[in-house]
C-alpha cells in the first residue's frame, strides 16, 4: 500500500511536473509569438495608415494641378474679365467636371463670387449660399490674388464638413498680365471618400469626425484591431478616421502557434514519459524496497535494512548502508537515553524508599527482639500475642516484598527485551508501591484510579513505570508552591488505546512553553537542576511502545496523557512479568 502510495505521489509529481515545463513552455512562447505578432500588426497597420496619409496628400495634389492647370487657361483669365461668353457652356457641364477630382468648384473676383458649381450624384448643382459663405471666410483661400501664390490645404467648414481645397490666383497663359481674380477648388473628405479607400487601396477606413483632441489609439480584439488616426486641420482641430484592420497574420500564426503547441506537448510528454519509465524501474523501484523495509521497522525492533542484490546505483547502495548505520546509533542511542532515566529515577527513590524499608524492618527487629527475650527467660507467651505479633511481622515483610518488586520491575527490563502482555491495574498498584520513593513532598496528595475492568496492554512494564513516575516527579516539583497539592494518576479505556493520565493541580502550561516541552534538553527548572530529557525520554518510550505522550490543553488542571495501544487477550502468548 505505501509502495503504491508513494508510486502514486512520484508519478503525479511526474505529471505536474510535464504540465508546469508545458504549461510555462506554452506561456512564455505565447507571450513571444503574441508580441511578435502584435508587433507585426502594428507595422502592418503603421503601414496602412501611410497608405491613407499618401492617398490624401495624392488628392490633394491632383487637385492642387487641376487648379493651377485651369486658372493658367487665357479662356479662364478672359471669363473672369467676362470677355468669354461661351466658356460657362463649356466648362461648366458634368460631363466637363466630372473626370475631374473635385466636388466644388468656385470663381472669385475682388472676394466676390463669379461662379461656383458643385458636383452632387453626377449632377451639377448650384451650392447653398450658406456653404459659398464659409468658403469665402477661409482667408487663406482669397490671399492668393493678392499674394500671386497657390495654395492647397484642408479645411473645416462649419456644418459642411472638412474639404481639400486648393487656391490659384487666375492669370492669363503667359502671365503677363495681371492676375484676375481666384480659382478655388474643392474635394469634400467625407465618409464616402474614405469609405472609397477600400476599392482604391484595400483598406478598410471610416471617418469619425472632428475633435478638439489627437486620437493615435489602438483597439484591438480577436477579430479585429481598430487604428484611430488625426490629421492637423486648424490650430487645435483635428480630422480623426478609423483603420479597420484585420489581424490575419496573428490568426494564421495562432493556428501555426497551436500546432506548434500539440507537436511540443507530444515530444515533451513522450521524452519525459521515457524518462519516467527508465527512472521508476532502475531508481524507483528500489528506493521503494527501501521504504518498504523502513516501513516495517518498529522501535522497539529495528532491524538492519537488506536489499536481495546490491544496488547497480552507487548512490542507492551508499543509501542502504548510511540508513543501516543510523539504525545501529539509533539503537545505541535509545538504549543509553532509557537506562539513563531508569537510573535517574531508581536514583531519585533510593533514598525514600531505604527509608520506607527501615521503618517495618524496625518494627519486625522490635517484635522479634521482644520474642526471643522471652524464650530466654522461658516466660510463657501468650498465644494471641505471639500471633498479633507474628501478623505485624508477616504485614511489614510483605510491605517491603512489594516495594522490592516494585524496584525490580523498574530495573529489570532492558531495551533489548520483548514487549510482554501486562496488566493495567498492575501497573497502577507497581507506581502506587514505589510513591515513598518518589514522594518529596508529604504535603501533597497522590491518588490512584484502577480499570473497574483490568485490561492489558503489551509493553516493557518496567519503562511505563518510570514514565508515569517521571511525570509524577515533574508535577510535583511544579506544584510545589501551590497551596493545594494533589496529583492524580488515572487509567482510563479509549477505544484501542489505555490512557495513562497524570493530573496535578497546576492550571496548565503557557501556549510558549507547549511548544517546547517535548524537546530535548528543554526545561525550565534551574541550572543544575534537570537535563530538560525528561520529557523527551518519555516521549521516545511511548513511540517505541507504538503510542504517545501528549499535552491535554484542553483540561483546565495541568494533564499529560500517556497513549498505549490496547491488546486482545488471544493477541499475544501469555507471559509471566
Amino acid at each position: 500500500m505505501t509502495t503504491m502510495r508513494v508510486k502514486s505521489k512520484v508519478l503525479l509529481t511526474f505529471f505536474l511536473a510535464i504540465m508546469l515545463l508545458i504549461g510555462s513552455l506554452i506561456t512564455i512562447s505565447s507571450q513571444v509569438f503574441n508580441t511578435k505578432f502584435y508587433d507585426l500588426e502594428l507595422s502592418q497597420i503603421k503601414d496602412a495608415q501611410q497608405v491613407i496619409l499618401n492617398e490624401i496628400n495624392k488628392d490633394t495634389e491632383a487637385l492642387s494641378l487641376t487648379t493651377a492647370d485651369w486658372a493658367a487657361w487665357s479662356e479662364t483669365y478672359d471669363y473672369i474679365q467676362k470677355k468669354n461668353s461661351s466658356y460657362a457652356a463649356e466648362n461648366f457641364s458634368y460631363e466637363s467636371l466630372k473626370n475631374l477630382p473635385i466636388d466644388l468648384i468656385i470663381y472669385t473676383n475682388n472676394n466676390k463670387i463669379v461662379h461656383a458649381s458643385a458636383i452632387e450624384k453626377e449632377k451639377i448643382k448650384k451650392p447653398s449660399t450658406d456653404l459659398l459663405s464659409e468658403v469665402l471666410k477661409q482667408s487663406n483661400l482669397l490671399q492668393v490674388y493678392s499674394d500671386y501664390r497657390n495654395t492647397k490645404t484642408i479645411i473645416e467648414l462649419e456644418n459642411h464638413g472638412v474639404w481639400i481645397a486648393s487656391a490659384q490666383p487666375i492669370s492669363d497663359s503667359f502671365q503677363k498680365a495681371p492676375p484676375r481674380g481666384t480659382l478655388i477648388m474643392l474635394k469634400r473628405l467625407d465618409q464616402a471618400y474614405f469609405k472609397n479607400m477600400l476599392s482604391r487601396v484595400r483598406i478598410k477606413v471610416s471617418l469619425q469626425g472632428v475633435s478638439n483632441k489627437k486620437n493615435e489609439a489602438i483597439k484591438k480584439s480577436e477579430t479585429i484591431f481598430y487604428k484611430y488616426s488625426s490629421i492637423k486641420i486648424g490650430s487645435n482641430k483635428f480630422l480623426v478616421y478609423r483603420i479597420d484592420h484585420i489581424p490575419k497574420t496573428t490568426i494564421k500564426g495562432k493556428e501555426a502557434f497551436i500546432t506548434f503547441t500539440l507537436v511540443v506537448v507530444f515530444f515533451v510528454s513522450f521524452i519525459l514519459g521515457l524518462t519516467y519509465l527508465v527512472i521508476e524501474k532502475k531508481v524507483l523501484s528500489e528506493l521503494m524496497k527501501i521504504i518498504d523495509e523502513i516501513n516495517l521497522l518498529k522501535v522497539g525492533n529495528l532491524t538492519m535494512i537488506s536489499m536481495d542484490k546490491e544496488s547497480t546505483i552507487t548512490e542507492i547502495q551508499d543509501l542502504v548502508n548510511t540508513l543501516n548505520k543510523l539504525i545501529s546509533r539509533v539503537k545505541d542511542d535509545y538504549a543509553l537515553l532509557v537506562q539513563k532515566g531508569k537510573f535517574e529515577s531508581l536514583g531519585l527513590m533510593a533514598g525514600g524508599v531505604a527509608h520506607e524499608i527501615n521503618n517495618p524492618i524496625t518494627v519486625i527487629q522490635m517484635n522479634t527482639f521482644k520474642l526471643l527475650r522471652q524464650l530466654k527467660k522461658n516466660e510463657d507467651i501468650d498465644a494471641q500475642v505471639l500471633k498479633k505479633k507474628l501478623e505485624q511481622n508477616m504485614q511489614h515483610i510483605d510491605r517491603v516484598t512489594n516495594i522490592i518488586l516494585g524496584m525490580k520491575k523498574l530495573s529489570r527490563h532492558s531495551i533489548a527485551d520483548s514487549l510482554i502482555k501486562v496488566s493495567v491495574n498492575e501497573i497502577i498498584n507497581d507506581v502506587a508501591s514505589l510513591e515513598a520513593g518518589f514522594k518529596s513532598d508529604k504535603d501533597i496528595t497522590i491518588t490512584y484510579t484502577k480499570l473497574e475492568e483490568d485490561k492489558f496492554i503489551e509493553a516493557l512494564p518496567s519503562q511505563i513505570i518510570q514514565v508515569l513516575i517521571n511525570l509524577i516527579v515533574n508535577s510535583s516539583h511544579a506544584i510545589n508552591d501551590h497551596g493545594q497539592k494533589w496529583i492524580r494518576l488515572e487509567a482510563e479505556c479509549n477505544r484501542n488505546f489505555i490512557q495513562f493520565k497524570v493530573i496535578d493541580s497546576g492550571n496548565g502550561i503557557s501556549k510558549e512553553i507547549q511548544e517546547k516541552i517535548m524537546d530535548p534538553f528543554f526545561t525550565t527548572k534551574e541550572v543544575g537542576k534537570g537535563t530538560g530529557l525528561g520529557l523527551s525520554i518519555c516521549q521516545r518510550i511511548a513511540h517505541f511502545h507504538g503510542g504517545n505522550l501528549e499535552l491535554d490543553t484542553d483540561s483546565r488542571n495541568t494533564t499529560f496523557i500517556l497513549n498505549i495501544p490496547l491488546v486482545k487477550l488471544d493477541s499475544l502468548e501469555e507471559k509471566v512479568s
